[in-house]
C-alpha cells in the first residue's frame, strides 16, 4: 500500500526548493527585517530554468526576514534568518543558514547554523549547493548534509562576508 505522500510525489513539489515557505516580510510586518519574499523569488529564478535533477535537489526551505519564528526556520531542513551584518560598504541584508531542523512524533530539533551569507549571494549559494548534492550521488538531502558536511561548511564560508 502507497502512502498518500508517495502518489502524490509524483505531482507535487512539497518537498523541494519550488515550495519553499517565506514570511510576510517588511512591506506588511513591523518586526521585518529583509525581504524574505523578494529573497524566495530570487532563488526560484535562478532554479527556473534548471534541469529536474538540479530543481529537485535541495530540500523545501524555509525563510524568516528576521530572528522571529514566522516560517518557523528553526525546523527545515534548510532554515535562513534574517538579519543585517556591517561591512565597509554599510549595512547589508544577510541571513544565517541552517541545516537539519527536524520536528516530527519523538524529535524535535533547531538546525545547526553554519554561517551567514548576504542576501544577493543566495541564489547562486543554493544552486552551487544543489549542484554539489547532485554531483555527491547522496538522493537523501539529510544524508549528503551529514556525509558532505565539510563540504557544505566550505560552500557557506566561500559565500559569506
Amino acid at each position: 500500500v502507497h502512502s498518500l505522500l508517495e502518489i502524490a510525489a509524483g505531482f507535487s513539489s512539497l518537498f523541494n526548493i519550488e515550495n519553499s515557505v517565506a514570511c510576510a516580510g517588511p512591506t506588511i510586518c513591523n518586526f521585518g527585517i529583509n525581504d524574505s519574499q523578494e529573497l524566495l523569488l530570487s532563488i526560484l529564478e535562478v532554479f527556473k530554468n534548471q534541469s529536474d535533477e538540479i530543481r529537485a535537489a535541495l530540500p523545501r526551505t524555509l525563510i524568516s526576514g528576521c530572528p522571529n519564528s514566522c516560517s518557523q526556520h528553526q525546523k527545515g531542513l534548510i532554515g535562513l534568518t534574517g538579519r543585517k551584518s556591517r561591512t565597509e560598504q554599510g549595512m547589508v541584508p544577510t541571513y544565517s543558514i541552517s541545516f537539519n531542523g527536524k520536528v516530527g512524533p519523538g524529535v524535535a530539533r533547531f538546525g545547526d547554523v553554519y554561517g551567514n551569507i548576504p542576501a544577493d549571494k543566495i541564489p547562486a549559494f543554493f544552486l552551487e549547493l544543489a549542484n554539489l548534492k547532485v554531483n555527491s550521488g547522496y538522493t537523501c538531502f539529510t544524508e549528503f548534509t551529514k556525509e558532505k558536511e565539510a563540504d557544505i561548511k566550505g560552500l557557506v564560508s566561500n559565500y559569506s562576508l
